[in-house]
């Protein structure tokens, strides 16, 4: 596919870079997946909605054992402005039954951790027996809160990503790359 990429965007991830990583983190996560001695039940794999959906896709597909699926939706930043909320997430998890369950929470990025943080809190209040996580990328900042049980890749930098997932002002989605952008 060969879209015409604005000029600010550099290319910081290929897709068979990306393809490697997520099948060396879907190997590990099996390995944890095997282990059905706190539930007989498969783990319930949980997507954060919207820009995690093609990461989990992918990693899910990687994973060895059979999986239930779940998808939620967290948001702690604005799009508009590529700047951090004041700390307040919003969170939807209809449908999603997690008591008594091996949960792997599946998002695109990890930056101060607070979604994943609050989302494993929630999980946990709602009977969760065991929660992971996995990210695309986490981000190293000063004021992380949460550290990913897996990650593809670690990044230490400010620019915003765009592409496999994670969007710039609405486009660029379906980038079958990650590409970076400075912040506006």
């Amino acid at each position: 596919m060969s879209q015409n990429l604005p000029s600010g965007y550099h290319l910081v991830y290929d897709r068979k870079l990306i393809a490697k990583r997520t099948a060396v983190l879907g190997s590990s996560v099996s390995e944890w997946a095997m282990d059905n001695s706190q539930t007989e039940r498969a783990i319930l794999c949980v997507c954060v909605l919207r820009g995690g959906a093609l990461f989990f896709s992918d990693l899910i597909r990687e994973i060895s054992v059979s999986v239930d699926v779940g998808f939620c939706r967290a948001r702690s930043y604005s799009s508009d402005n590529k700047q951090f909320a004041d700390g307040a997430i919003q969170l939807s998890a209809e449908d999603l039954d997690v008591r008594g369950r091996r949960v792997l929470i599946i998002d695109d990025i990890c930056d101060s951790g607070k979604t994943l943080s609050k989302l494993q809190s929630e999980f946990t209040e709602q009977g969760a027996v065991e929660i992971r996580t996995a990210v695309l990328i986490h981000r190293r900042v000063e004021s992380s809160v949460f550290t990913p049980s897996w990650t593809a890749f670690e990044y230490i930098g400010n620019e915003w990503f765009v592409g496999y997932g994670m969007a710039d002002e609405e486009r660029f989605y379906n980038l079958p790359e990650i590409y970076s952008i400075l912040a506006k």
